[in-house]
């Protein structure tokens, strides 16, 4: 190989590794897009959807809402700096409430019912009341293997404000 072409051959394999690594990159970002791999999943599981119709059994004037976004239920304070803020948003992004009781008439959520499994954790679930708690919400926690009839249900949660 000539003298004078053999200095520029790290430049032209540098840039052939180069062209390939932003290839592959593009095609696997463009891939990824394409190839999101999904399926439906149930909103409720039986349980849920056996207490859920108790809860409705239990309140029939109310609006009973299944798998409530805390994020719709909270949001962080007003005057906070954008890290508290992101904090604060970050405790509750991606968290959800069993059911929210909802007023028919003025829209507020009444209360929210969490529906308790074995997989729940008191340390962890109280942590979450606390900070529903900011938001001004009642908490109202059954176990999920207690066969509860809508009288026992209303009995426990108690009366709606209608506020």
């Amino acid at each position: 190989m000539d003298q004078s072409l053999a200095a520029y051959w790290p430049y032209a394999a540098g840039l052939f590794v180069l062209w390939v690594v932003l290839a592959v990159l593009k095609e696997w970002s463009r891939g990824s897009e394409r190839n999101a791999l999904l399926e439906r999943k149930t909103l409720m599981t039986q349980p849920e959807k056996n207490f859920y119709r108790q809860l409705r059994a239990a309140f029939p004037d109310a609006d009973i809402a299944p798998q409530v976004a805390m994020g719709a239920l909270l949001k962080p304070r007003k005057g906070l700096n954008r890290k508290a803020w992101a904090y604060s948003r970050s405790q509750v992004a991606q968290k959800i409430v069993d059911f929210a009781i909802i007023d028919l008439v003025s829209g507020n959520v009444e209360v929210l019912v969490e529906l308790d499994d074995k997989s729940h954790d008191a340390k962890h679930d109280a942590a979450r009341d606390r900070l529903l708690a900011q938001g001004q919400y009642r908490v109202v926690r059954f176990r999920e293997n207690a066969r509860i009839e809508p009288d026992a249900i209303r009995e426990r949660i108690g009366p709606l404000s209608g506020r």
